[in-house]
C-alpha cells in the first residue's frame, strides 16, 4: 500500500461506503456575493459573502458515470471579525447532496475556520 491521502468527497464521513476509495476528481467554483465591509455593533465586522458550487466524483474508472457524481451541492460563506478582535473567522455552511444510488438525504455541514 502506498501511504499517500487521497482527497475525500463533501460529505464523505456520512456515506456508507461500496467500495474502497481508490481515487476522487474534486471540481470546486467559489466566487464573491457582496462586500458589504458592514458593522453589527460590537459584535461582528462582515467583510465578504461568498458562494460557492461543487462537483466530486469517487473511484473514476469502471464504477464512475461521469454524469452522476458521487456529491455535488452548494455552500455560502462570510468572513468577519467577531467581538472586535483581529483573527479573522470564516462562517459558513454547505448542503451536500448525494447520488441518488446511496438513497440519503441532503447533509448540512457547518463550516467554522479562523486565522491569525
Amino acid at each position: 500500500m502506498y501511504n499517500q491521502e487521497i482527497n475525500t468527497v463533501y460529505g464523505y464521513s456520512n456515506i456508507r461506503a461500496k467500495s474502497i476509495l481508490r481515487n476522487t476528481l474534486l471540481f470546486n467554483y467559489r466566487f464573491p456575493i457582496v462586500f458589504p465591509d458592514a458593522e453589527i455593533g460590537p459584535l461582528a465586522y462582515i467583510r465578504n459573502l461568498r458562494a460557492g458550487m461543487f462537483c466530486h466524483y469517487e473511484n473514476i474508472g469502471s464504477e464512475t458515470n461521469l454524469a452522476e457524481p458521487k456529491t455535488f451541492g452548494f455552500e455560502l460563506r462570510s468572513s468577519m471579525n467577531l467581538l472586535r478582535y483581529q483573527p479573522i473567522v470564516d462562517i459558513g455552511a454547505r448542503c451536500v447532496f448525494v447520488n441518488k444510488v446511496y438513497n440519503q438525504n441532503p447533509i448540512l455541514e457547518l463550516i467554522l475556520n479562523y486565522s491569525f
